[in-house]
């Protein structure tokens, strides 16, 4: 009696449940439906026998189809099952279900209990699916304007290289090929942003390398044996504290070729990003083996305009920078990531 009472009470909940809920045999046959199942699909108990028998009224000559599709989602195998199935109703809508299946158990002629609960999800994956074609469609709006403004600031680099072509004033010529190698170092980012995809990060390790290359081919000239030695950390930043990092890299890298290798045929110029364990800080280096530089560089050249640069977007990105002693030029800009992941952590 005790059993028959908890088995009446089990079957009165599974019917008055607000929720779609479905008992039946491993084998297709339905033992039990809730009223909104039957609400829900617009089929009434004895019209729903089997699963065999529903298929063939809801779908037609699409039965097999969609009986496959069923025997892959309830995989009796493991202990529960998950899916999304669309449900056919007697009128002929079509809705979206998130299923639930899980085994109860056997019945008295021991083949497996059932139980399938779902819910339906038509309108979320309606609007799950309209958010990710929006946000498609932000993605490509921009990735096109990272990619015209890096071809406008192709075509600014361009005008003042042709400008220091043409002009005979040697410090002329020196003030407008800087200029160009910074808006040419801020054109390289948004090209690093275009051809990766990841819109909301820069990929830090191939945007400084090339900067690094790019103020090679432009400092270089005929000499042909500065060597350049990279090596940087796997990190991603957002673009606020990326342009800075490029525009140091190519002020320091400038530097290097303008004073510190002047009148040297060979050399080398290191790059280097790394991140410090023990505070999670970033230290960017950017040094040579030429001549040097004073420990006081930037108290006694603070009317530079180069020296003002670094100083200040190291003030930008909230970081400290010093001259390490030793020989050669060494630079140590050390500042904390408003957010930084490494590439090996994680792929935005």
């Amino acid at each position: 009696m005790a059993l028959q009472s908890s088995e009446e009470r089990f079957r009165k909940a599974v019917i008055n449940s607000p929720f779609p809920i479905m008992l039946h045999a491993e084998d297709g046959r339905i033992v039990e439906t809730s009223n909104s199942w039957c609400e829900i699909t617009g089929y009434g108990r004895e019209e729903l026998d089997t699963i065999a028998n529903w298929a063939d009224r809801a779908y037609g000559e699409r039965k097999a189809q969609v009986l496959a599709g069923v025997e892959s989602l309830y995989d009796l195998t493991g202990s529960r099952a998950r899916g999304d199935f669309v449900i056919r109703t007697k009128g002929g809508d079509a809705r979206t279900w998130d299923f639930h299946a899980a085994p109860l158990g056997l019945l008295p002629d021991g083949r497996r209990l059932v139980i399938s609960m779902a819910m339906d999800v038509t309108d979320s994956r309606k609007a799950e699916r309209e958010l990710q074609q929006s946000m498609r469609e932000k993605e490509a709006l921009l990735k096109e304007v990272h990619h015209r403004v890096k071809n406008n600031l192709q075509v600014i680099s361009s005008l003042l290289r042709l400008e220091s072509g043409r002009s005979k004033d040697r410090t002329t010529k020196h003030v407008l090929l800087d200029m160009k190698g910074r808006i040419l170092s801020m054109a390289l980012l948004h090209e690093t942003i275009y051809r990766s995809g990841i819109l909301a990060e820069v990929d830090m390790a191939a945007y400084l390398r090339q900067v690094g290359v790019q103020a090679m081919r432009a400092n270089e000239g005929p000499r042909g044996g500065i060597k350049l030695q990279m090596d940087l950390a796997d990190v991603r930043l957002d673009i606020d504290q990326a342009i800075p990092c490029g525009l140091i890299v190519n002020e320091l890298t400038s530097n290097s070729f303008k004073h510190g290798f002047a009148g040297r045929s060979a050399g080398e110029l290191s790059i280097a990003l790394k991140i410090l364990p023990e505070s999670g800080a970033l230290q960017l280096c950017v040094a040579d083996d030429g001549i040097g530089v004073p420990p006081d560089l930037f108290a006694r050249c603070s009317d530079s305009l180069g020296v003002q640069l670094v100083q200040d977007l190291t003030r930008q990105l909230g970081g400290k920078v010093r001259i390490v002693p030793g020989d050669g030029a060494h630079f140590e800009i050390t500042f904390k990531p408003k957010r930084h992941r490494s590439g090996t952590a994680s792929p935005f």
